[in-house]
């Protein structure tokens, strides 16, 4: 399998090391080729987010200053609609509003290395069951675009 590349946003220090730890881990136990990238806040991940087009999953906190992750998860859904979202949060009030943006998982803090194990298994049923279809990827005006192949005539 590829490598798979993951964002943690997050404003808190703490938890994105704490991510950062229980990921490896996890990709450990499954044998995963993973590279991370870690963001402070929504801003700067979505100022980063076009130069990172082999981006499979991002672990999004919702309770950040100014843009939320929320906020953020609807912007990244207007760029691309196939990355998975994982919200991590101390908040079950927002679990609602994360199947708007076709969110993965939802992550309540405190934060489990079985929670993180759960996220795994469901983004590599995700990546095998879109690896058997075959994509035509376009960049149009910075955006991408992906279109499966059976769909071109």
């Amino acid at each position: 399998m590829e490598i798979i590349h993951i964002a943690i946003v997050d404003d808190d220090r703490l938890q994105r090391d704490l991510m950062q730890h229980l990921i490896q881990q996890v990709a450990e136990k499954h044998q995963l080729s993973i590279k991370q990238y870690h963001f402070e806040s929504a801003e700067a991940f979505l100022f980063a987010f076009e130069d990172l087009p082999t981006l499979s999953l991002v672990f999004l906190d919702i309770q950040m200053q100014a843009l939320n992750g929320m906020e953020a998860a609807h912007k990244i859904r207007k760029l691309n609609n196939q990355l998975a979202l994982v919200f991590v949060t101390a908040y079950a009030e927002y679990a609602l509003e994360g199947y708007h943006v076709n969110a993965l998982d939802y992550i309540l803090k405190p934060i489990t290395l079985e929670q993180v194990n759960r996220t795994f298994e469901r983004l590599l049923t995700q990546l095998q069951s879109s690896s058997q279809t075959r994509y035509l990827l376009v960049e149009a005006n910075g955006q991408h675009f992906k279109f499966p192949l059976q769909t071109i005539i």
